[in-house]
């Protein structure tokens, strides 16, 4: 069985660009991972993805998976 862990830092490459596809080929080409593991995936947070849900990205990307989410933190306003 292999693991993958990786913080993807939002999509965010060093050259400050997000880019969810530059990461799934990562993913693709550095292993052929049983379980993949990532930090700092942002759903609809306009600070650090546009808004984006990147689950629904990775859901897309790798339909053979099974995606499990926790937040970092809770930002109810409640």
């Amino acid at each position: 069985m292999t693991l993958l862990s990786w913080n993807i830092q939002y999509g965010k490459g060093v050259d400050g660009r997000i880019d969810l596809c530059r990461i799934r080929d990562g993913i693709l080409e550095t292993a052929d991972a049983d379980i993949v593991c990532l930090q700092e995936v942002s759903r609809f947070e306009p600070g650090t993805s546009k808004g984006a849900d990147q689950l629904q990205a990775f859901q897309e990307f790798f339909p053979d998976y099974e995606a499990f989410y926790g937040p970092a933190y809770d930002r109810s306003e409640g």
